[in-house]
């Protein structure tokens, strides 16, 4: 089975926890991911994960959340 070509990773962040959810471009129902600690190793194990499934990612976050884009120098991920 082929990897999806792009999951949409969609966080809503806060300063103890940050509530995921994601959708890919193979099936359009949308997933409920759970909720994960607001620190950057939860966010890079979190990437990992989904980088291991798909070929692409695009992750969408609030603007209180632009550290999360220090994470793409590791990471292959997007913010629009």
């Amino acid at each position: 089975m082929s990897k999806p070509s792009t999951i949409f990773i969609g966080m809503d962040v806060h300063k103890e926890t940050t509530d995921v959810a994601f959708v890919s471009t193979e099936d359009s129902a949308v997933s409920f991911y759970g909720t994960i600690t607001t620190n950057t190793r939860s966010m890079l194990n979190l990437i990992k994960k989904f980088t291991s499934i798909a070929s692409n990612l695009c992750v969408w976050f609030t603007k209180l959340a632009l550290w999360l884009l220090a994470l793409s120098d590791c990471c292959p991920i997007s913010h629009p």
